[in-house]
Parts: structure tokens; C-alpha cells; sequence
């Protein structure tokens, strides 16, 4: 994650924030997070005495990346800013900044990468191959990589997860899958814990809930098509014949039929899918093919071997632009320096 450090008034004079910034120096050096402060700061940080050996080092790095670093922490959302003025500031302080006060970062473990809490750790595998593939398309890849560490809430158990983290003020991101089978539908019993949870940024945390049922279905559509063509190929030509939006609601793993996508809108209310099948009427009356258990970690395998420039070749930016776009989050919360500062 980006941290972000304007000002640290009376340091000199103050044993708490010299040793916080000792901390915040070491973390961003060894690359858990990126740091930038304004180059004057640095300087003045440099000048000061207080810093010696590993921590002046990455201090003469900051300073000298502090121009194109600036431009990570202005396009990057969230980022974390320490405060030090407020000691114990803890807070969402809104546009993505989430705001914690430098006695909270007297402590290194405070500073480990940040967590990613996901239902099955396979999700947290396919969510940092979109954000690898993000930064290769942003030419970040050859000073950056995702230094995430996952977190397993082992389904129905995440909000428990999810709960003993925030309680702890450790800094987490939290994708979760809706299990809906339609737009219209309830969440999934997983995601429907989380109700009372205000989704988005809260304070030291971000929670998100997929626009479609699950991680399975935001396997881009080229990478889809080569796992199917090798595990599954009498299931291609069905498969190929889906659009984005017959995508998002259709349950990969166990298929779809048409009978059974009409009685979902039957149940609730909306002519969700008789809408998308008279534009696009299915073969066979099949909506989506069943592609199995198996469907997400043969993905996974699929997308590993790849280069960094075919996997971000394979996801198109129209195709699979929720794929994207929880990259994004997972970019910003992860990022961190690819070889630390020797």
C-alpha cells in the first residue's frame, strides 16, 4: 500500500515518532508497502541525525523517488497517511485516505503487508494474477510486485475472520463473492453476514462484494476458453456463445439451463434472463455449460504459466472489466517494492 507521510512536526524532540518513522522506513525499504513524503521532508529527515545506517538508506531512495512516487499516491485508492499531530487517529478520513495516528506504528507488526481476506485462498491466487497483470500493463511491474498476505475465512466463517482483524486495527481488504443467482436475488449466506458492514471503505479496512456470483465467473474469457478447450472441450462451443452479461449470474461450476435461468425470474419478479435469451437465444437451450469444481484452480494453473505480457494480453479491457477492476483494489492494497533496498 502506498503511505503517504506530509509532515511530522517536533520530531527531533519525540522518541515515539522517531522510532515510528524508523518503522515506516524499514517496512517500505524491505517492500511491504511504498512510501512517499515530499523530497524536502525526506531531506530534512536526512539532515537531521536521528537516522543512520538501513533507514538513511531507504530515506536517500524516498527522496529520490519522490516525483514519480507522488504520481503512484495521487492515482493509487486507498492509500494510508500517518498522522502526526493525532497520535491515535484511526479513521476512514474519505476519498480513499484511511488516516492512522503514528502511535500506531511505534509497533512493526502494524506495518506487516496488509491482509486479504477471501473465502477460499484460490480466490486470493486468481485476484493477485489480475493485479500482476494490472501492473504490467501500467509498465509497474519491473520495480513493483503484490506483497499481500491472505488471509482463509474458510466460507461462513469469514465475517468471524473478518471481525477479529478490523477489532485488531490490522489493515485489510476483504473481497467476498455474492453467490447470487440472479441480479434480484439474496446474497449467499457468506456475503449476508456481512449486511451490517458498510461495504466499501471503513476505517482500516475495505469490503467489497462481486457484481456476479463468484470469483469463477470473472475468469477472463480468453484463459476461459483455453481451460475449457483442454478439460472440457465438448462444453466450448456453448461457452463461446456467452456474452459478459449472460456471464455474471450464471453459476460456472454446476451450468445453467434456460428452463431453470426463466424460473429464477420467475421467483424474483424480474425478466432478468428472458431478456438476455431473446437477445441471445442459448444453444440447447443451455446457458452456460458445467464446467466443474476444478473450473477456477485449472484457471489459475493456466494463467501461472503465462508471461507477464501474455497474461495481461489475455484480459481484455471490455471483456473482463470486473476482473479489472477488483485488480485495482487488490493493486492498491498490495502494492509494494519488487527487491527491497539493500
Amino acid at each position: 500500500m502506498i503511505i503517504v507521510v506530509r509532515d511530522f512536526p517536533g520530531f527531533s524532540d519525540n522518541p515515539d515518532m522517531i522510532r515510528a518513522l524508523t518503522n515506516i522506513l524499514t517496512c517500505c525499504g524491505e517492500g511491504k508497502h511504498v512510501l512517499w513524503m515530499p523530497s524536502g521532508k525526506a531531506e530534512e529527515l536526512i539532515n537531521s541525525g536521528q537516522f543512520i545506517n538501513y533507514p538513511l538508506r531507504v530515506l536517500h531512495h524516498v527522496k529520490e523517488q519522490s516525483r514519480f512516487t507522488k504520481a503512484l499516491a495521487e492515482k493509487l485508492r486507498p492509500y494510508l497517511e500517518i498522522d502526526f499531530e493525532v497520535a491515535d487517529a484511526f479513521e476512514h478520513a474519505g476519498d480513499g485516505k484511511m488516516l492512522v495516528g503514528y502511535r500506531k506504528v511505534i509497533d512493526t507488526e502494524a506495518l506487516q503487508s496488509c491482509k486479504f481476506l477471501v473465502e477460499n485462498l484460490s480466490d486470493s491466487d486468481f485476484y493477485k494474477l489480475g493485479a500482476n497483470s494490472l501492473l504490467y500493463r501500467e509498465r509497474l511491474s519491473s520495480e513493483y510486485s503484490i506483497r499481500l498476505r491472505s488471509e482463509n475465512g474458510g466460507g461462513n466463517t469469514t465475517f468471524n475472520v473478518f471481525e477479529r482483524l478490523t477489532e485488531a486495527k490490522e489493515l485489510v481488504l476483504c473481497i467476498l463473492d455474492s453467490d447470487k443467482e440472479h441480479p434480484s436475488g439474496a446474497l449467499g449466506d457468506t456475503a449476508s453476514r456481512f449486511n451490517q458492514i458498510g461495504k466499501g471503505y471503513g476505517p482500516g479496512y475495505q469490503l467489497e462484494v462481486l457484481n456476479c456470483t463468484e470469483a469463477e465467473n470473472l475468469v477472463p474469457f480468453s484463459v476461459a476458453g483455453e481451460v475449457i478447450s483442454r478439460n472440457n472441450p465438448e462444453s466450448l462451443d456453448s461457452f463461446l456463445r456467452i456474452t459478459p452479461e449472460f456471464r455474471d449470474y450464471a453459476d460456472h461450476k454446476l451450468g445453467l439451463k434456460q428452463e431453470a435461468a426463466l424460473k429464477l425470474d420467475e421467483i424474483h419478479g424480474v425478466n432478468y434472463w428472458e431478456r438476455l435469451i431473446s437477445s441471445r437465444p442459448p444453444r440447447n437451450g443451455e446457458i452456460c455449460p458445467p464446467l466443474g469444481n476444478r473450473f477456477l484452480s485449472h484457471s489459475i494453473e493456466h494463467m501461472r504459466l503465462l508471461s507477464s505480457a501474455k497474461l495481461c494480453e489475455s484480459i481484455d479491457p471490455i471483456l473482463d472489466a470486473k476482473l479489472i477492476t477488483v485488480s485495482n483494489h487488490v493493486v492498491s492494497w498490495g502494492i509494494g517494492l519488487k527487491n527491497s533496498i539493500r
